[in-house]
């Protein structure tokens, strides 16, 4: 059974080992309010992560892993629009198309709703030559 004396052992051999490398924590899960009141960055806190914590830990990187809360569903919804490059404009995404055709579906007088939009380039598709995917998310009115 390993015990304190094993422990310090332990430590001796990888305290040089960790001195030379780069300690990278890739995925700290943070609050959307970090530094923010209960969650100060600075403060070492009840949270997950803190620059105290990392201090000792001799974290020397991070790559934060934020929680976004979903807003509500409202009636302009939500849509990610997935886009390839284009090889008539020479693989880059056409995005002066998609903002003519989003115009002419959301924000009219017949649609005024507009939905959020996030757009991504991708390197493809699941259909071949498909150059869009749209997913949307939106509320159904009661």
């Amino acid at each position: 059974m390993p015990t304190l004396r094993h422990a310090a052992a332990a430590g001796q051999v990888a305290s040089p080992l960790h001195d030379r490398v780069l300690v990278l924590d890739s995925h700290v899960d943070a609050p959307l309010d970090l530094g923010i009141g209960p969650h100060e960055a600075a403060v070492d806190g009840g949270g997950q992560v803190d620059l105290p914590k990392l201090e000792r830990g001799q974290v020397d990187a991070v790559a934060p892993a934020v929680f976004v809360p979903q807003g509500p569903r409202t009636p302009e919804g939500k849509a990610t629009v997935f886009l390839v490059g284009d090889p008539a404009k020479g693989g880059e995404i056409n995005f002066t198309g998609l903002n003519a055709a989003w115009s002419q579906r959301f924000g009219t007088a017949d649609q005024p709703n507009k939905p959020a939009r996030s757009t991504v380039k991708v390197a493809g598709r699941v259909a071949p030559g498909a150059l869009v995917e749209i997913e949307v998310v939106a509320a159904r009115a009661h």
